[in-house]
């Protein structure tokens, strides 16, 4: 797996273990730096004396730029550092120690643990859990499926004893101690011309990539998203766009997908179908085939999808593949976003996009009105608090998520056992003291569906390493998260235009995506592939590890098996579990695949 690794030791200290397949070290006796399965173009470093500065990922900063962080101040460096197109890890040592920063949306999240005196920091924690000889935090993991609008982490991870350094924030490792400095607020943006300014940053973005590809593919679903994306590429390089067809579901993407392709010169394009033997939850029976993810990854489910996309990626010679996952937590804003928006002299206009939710919701404008002005009044740490009250005092029935509730159960609480029930509340108690007071809700949700998609993703992307692809999300990048973070709420949320945003690359992406008003749909598969595995999931269920843990009560997830099979349930709530399940064995089975002894290991190092 790609990754990023380092410590910091005490004087005269020796770490004893160094990761498994690392080729290069780059830090020295005392912060020593180690790359894993990069390769040497996505690995560049600058040094003037005592400082140095090492990026990993895709960066488009120039060596000038590079050299220019050295001499920044130590309060400020990565604050440069997030003009650079790109996704990448950016690691400053000095005499004193070593800082380490990731992104803002959680794609390279960064992570650390105490290993007796030393400071382990990683790209990812199964690693340091490793290394320090702890386990999964399954209770962590079973609050992220059972209750929405709560941090589980916060400074946490899913990993017990691994520490995580939340989107956005630095990492400081020096004598004095590890400090996590939170990311600082995004600067202000002098013009109203956020449509250019983010046709440039993603035309940036995707230039990096291309440039650096040897034949360039990406996802084409006839979405907006990998649309936008592949007729950029295609600009710069003969580009293949790769379609999925759902045999199972029906959609116009596939339609989309060709038109767009005879309109983009340069896009070639190729359709991959799915079969019954592709169809969800392919793969994972025999833990040993199953991609290491490091979290319960939802996009298991869909490693036949992959099999056939990356492998028309690799018959096309590539090794870079593009795709538009992301952009819909970026470029748009749903429901709270219009509580941010009701200001003097716009509220006739948020009442036209309070009339267009409700027709999403099927339910009447007076309703969603109401529930919105409801949302606006709420104090999200008194919700936080009233949520967990409701798990202790008994089971918490619900069908459905509220989308428009600050936070609340999902369906999958109906599991929980009653200690279940007070474990996760335990968590959602805690997450008061990280989560932060005085956030607009939309904005609030706004930055946690970026840092879920962010932390996602980048499971996604280890996927694509199992095929020897990189996978690249260029609407993930900090420039491009930067101009759609501060634009404005009526620009990422319009009854009139899908995603107006987008609307700047008008001339290099055809009208007819611009102005599509549909999005494919894709359950077919994941009814399929649920009956096909029905009997493998239920020994799932059988030999749950949140069971054997007293957290579930499998009888009661069986149930929600049986009247999904039956059309009666929502396949979200098995899809989680099977993912968590999975997971966790996934864990178990790497747990001794990560370090390896380099000799003598110091005690203060243990």
């Amino acid at each position: 797996m790609k990754s990023l690794v380092g410590a910091w030791l005490p004087e005269g200290g020796v770490l004893g273990i160094r990761p498994a397949g690392a080729v290069a070290d780059h830090g020295d006796a005392r912060t020593p730096l180690w790359t894993v399965g990069y390769r040497e173009d996505e690995v560049r470093a600058v040094a003037d004396g005592p400082r140095s500065l090492l990026v990993a990922g895709a960066c488009g900063a120039g060596r000038a730029q590079l050299r220019a962080v050295l001499t920044a101040s130590d309060g400020s460096w990565w604050e440069s550092t997030r003009s650079w197109p790109g996704s990448f890890v950016a690691v400053r040592r000095d005499q004193a120690g070593v800082s380490v920063r990731g992104d803002l949306c959680g794609l390279r999240t960064v992570y650390w643990a105490r290993l007796g005196e030393a400071v382990v920091w990683a790209d990812a924690a199964a690693p340091l859990a490793a290394a320090i000889g702890t386990g999964p935090d399954l209770v962590r993991a079973l609050c992220a499926m059972t209750v929405t609008g709560v941090d589980p982490l916060g400074g946490h991870s899913l990993f017990e004893k691994v520490h995580r350094v939340p989107p956005g924030g630095v990492l400081r490792i020096d004598p004095d101690g590890v400090r996590v400095r939170p990311a600082p607020p995004l600067p202000p943006v002098v013009g109203h011309d956020h449509q250019q300014r983010l046709a440039a940053a993603i035309t940036a973005a995707v230039r990096l990539r291309v440039a650096a590809a040897k034949s360039p593919t990406t996802d084409l679903s006839g979405g907006l998203d990998s649309g936008t994306l592949a007729s950029v590429a295609a600009g710069f390089a003969p580009t293949l766009g790769i379609t999925w067809r759902d045999r199972f579901s029906i959609n116009s993407d596939v339609h989309y997908a060709r038109d767009l392709a005879r309109q983009v010169p340069g896009l070639d394009h190729e359709i991959v179908t799915g079969t019954e033997e592709s169809a969800n939850y392919h793969g994972l029976q025999d833990v040993a085939e199953v991609p290491f993810t490091d979290g319960p990854s939802l996009a298991l489910a869909t490693l036949g999808t992959f099999d056939l996309i990356y492998a028309a990626a690799r018959a096309h010679d590539s090794d870079m593949h593009l795709s538009g996952e992301g952009g819909d937590a970026v470029l748009t804003g749903w429901g709270a976003l219009l509580v941010d928006a009701w200001t003097p002299g716009r509220r006739r206009e948020v009442l036209t996009l309070i009339a267009h939710w409700a027709r999403l919701g099927d339910t009447s404008v007076a309703h969603t009105a109401r529930r919105l002005l409801a949302l606006a009044r709420a104090d999200h740490h008194r919700e936080l608090a009233r949520l967990a009250e409701a798990l202790r005092r008994g089971p918490v029935a619900v069908d459905r998520p509220n989308l428009l509730a600050r936070c609340g159960p999902r369906p999958g609480t109906a599991w929980l056992t009653r200690h279940g029930r007070h474990a996760v509340a335990d968590i959602v108690d805690a997450s008061r003291t990280w989560t932060p007071r005085g956030v607009p809700p939309g904005r609030r949700d706004y930055w946690d569906a970026i840092h879920h998609s962010g932390t996602t993703h980048a499971d996604t992307a280890r996927i694509a390493e199992h095929h020897d692809i990189a996978l690249h999300l260029p609407y993930l990048d900090d420039t491009v998260i930067g101009v759609c973070a501060i634009a404005p709420e009526l620009l990422r949320f319009s009854p009139r235009d899908y995603k107006p945003l987008l609307h700047g690359l008008r001339g290099t992406v055809p009208d007819l995506l611009l102005e599509r008003r549909t999005a494919g749909a894709f359950d077919g598969t994941a009814r399929v592939g649920l009956t096909a595995r029905e009997p493998w999931v239920r020994d799932l269920i059988a030999s749950s590890r949140l069971a054997d843990a007293g957290l579930i009560d499998p009888a009661r997830a069986t149930a929600t098996l049986d009247r999904t099979l039956c059309g009666m349930h929502s396949h979200a709530e098995i899809h989680h579990l099977i993912a968590t399940e999975t997971w966790a064995r996934v864990v178990d089975h790497h747990r001794d695949h990560w370090w390896t002894p380099t000799g003598r290991k110091d005690p203060a190092c243990a």
